[in-house]
């Protein structure tokens, strides 16, 4: 399962990118739609999940950036890479799917009308880049078998 590292890698960093795109389009939509007299925000509860969302999105770019320069130094077939990219890739599957959700909450009917927002094509795509590469219950599994491996190595007792 090691040799789809590469793949899994960038499927994960497009997560990301993808993730952010929703962010941005949320956050210029809020700044520029008027709701009750006001910009939508201005509401608090739009902004937490704007904040909420940038959070989750800068977290996972820092692990994806940790995970670059132990591949850069390392190399892609070391016994620990594919259980981090593992992990790091249904960690952007989700945040991708939590951003969907929340730029198309933000943007109301329009966020779902086709050709308006990338949100829509993204929210469209969004189940290949989930599941390409391997699904998060496979991916899981590596994870653990292959640190359950690394800590029986180590001489863990388990």
């Amino acid at each position: 399962m090691r040799n789809f590292n590469k793949e899994r890698f960038i499927l994960t960093v497009d997560c990301n990118r993808q993730a952010r795109i929703c962010l941005s389009e949320a956050l210029q939509h809020a700044h520029d739609r008027e709701t009750f007299g006001k910009p939508l925000a201005s509401n608090q509860i739009i902004r937490h999940k704007l904040a909420a969302l940038a959070r989750e999105v800068e977290g996972h770019w820092a692990w994806l950036e940790q995970i670059a320069y132990h591949v850069h130094i390392h190399g892609w077939q070391t016994k620990d890479v594919a259980s981090r990219i593992a992990l790091a890739k249904i960690q952007g599957g989700r945040i991708v799917e939590q951003a969907v959700r929340e730029s198309q909450q933000i943007h109301g009917g329009i966020g779902y009308e086709k050709g308006v927002t990338m949100t829509e094509q993204i929210s469209r795509d969004l189940r290949l880049k989930v599941i390409g590469g391997g699904s998060e219950e496979i991916l899981s599994d590596l994870a653990w078998r292959e640190e359950h491996r690394r800590a029986s190595d180590r001489g863990a007792k388990l």
